[in-house]
């Protein structure tokens, strides 16, 4: 409690100091004030892990229960693999180690989130924090080979540790959609991984740009919202080059909103180039909705 208390104090302090002020010249309040509490935030959800050990790897801390014993050094050299590849998708490395939480069922892994019956996830990026549904729930207790295989392949590490890597050098000022767009394009190219579900055909009524900019994870469909998401940033990457992308990024670090940043980068505002976009995707979308496509 004691380091709770005395972190938001840190807080306060500096958003008062004048260190604050100045840097809040230049960034927005959310930048200068997120880091603090994404720190505080792991803190108190690590303390709070009750009856959970504690493995390291080069980069990583991994927090597991003794039903997860079996995956420990899977879910680690995984990790590792990952890491550098992923870093260099990402034109950085995260600072520091990173924490992976392993939850041994769905409703434990619900239960830290307060969600429903109705949400489940392999894994969640949340506040410094990489948590992770064990593989010896989604792969039927990890039996042989086949479900190592399975799990290299389909793990969400790559995936959470862009969004990790993106909150960091960001400061959170970014739209949902874009972070879930950037890290699916990310997995595609460490992993060969593809999201792609018979609800994310693109041969149906598209979300429109507000919608999956204002109300991302509220739309009923998410399989079609992550995969018009990434149509269009693998749209503009293709259109404008993958250092655009970065560019992008960097205006966005350096305190820029993401229409600026967006504008800056392609030289028209985001709802416009979406327009654009899904004219081109309801054109192929034959094309799009093929998995040999990918």
């Amino acid at each position: 409690m004691f380091k709770r208390l005395f972190g938001w104090l840190l807080v306060v302090l500096f958003a008062g100091s004048g260190v604050g002020i100045w840097v809040a010249k230049f960034l927005p309040v959310q930048q200068v004030v997120r880091p603090y509490l994404r720190t505080l935030e792991r803190h108190r959800v690590l303390e709070g892990l009750e009856g959970y050990h504690h493995q390291t790897s080069e980069h990583y801390d991994l927090y597991y229960t003794d039903t997860d014993a079996n995956v420990t050094t899977l879910i680690l050299e995984t990790a590792e693999r990952v890491w550098a590849p992923v870093s260099a998708e990402m034109r950085s490395a995260p600072h520091g180690r990173v924490s992976l939480i392993l939850y041994p069922s769905r409703d434990d892994l619900r239960k830290a989130f307060g969600w429903g019956q109705s949400e489940s996830a392999l894994g969640v990026y949340w506040q410094g924090t990489i948590r992770l549904l064990s593989p010896n729930v989604w792969l039927d207790g990890m039996k042989d080979q086949h479900d190592v295989e399975e799990f290299a392949r389909l793990n969400p590490v790559a995936h959470e540790l862009t969004h990790y890597i993106l909150d960091e050098r960001t400061g959170g000022n970014y739209p949902r959609w874009f972070t879930e767009a950037l890290a699916q394009q990310v997995e595609e190219r460490v992993t060969g991984y593809v999201w792609l579900e018979p609800t994310s055909r693109i041969s149906q009524d598209l979300y429109e740009y507000e919608e999956l900019n204002l109300t991302f994870q509220t739309l009923s469909n998410q399989p079609l919202a992550y995969r018009q998401s990434y149509l269009f940033l693998r749209w503009l990457a293709e259109r404008n080059g993958e250092q655009a992308v970065e560019q992008m990024i960097q205006g966005l670090a350096h305190g820029d909103s993401f229409p600026e940043a967006f504008a800056s980068t392609y030289g028209r505002p985001p709802e416009r180039l979406f327009s654009e976009w899904q004219e081109w995707a309801l054109a192929n979308a034959p094309l799009l909705d093929e998995p040999r496509a990918e």
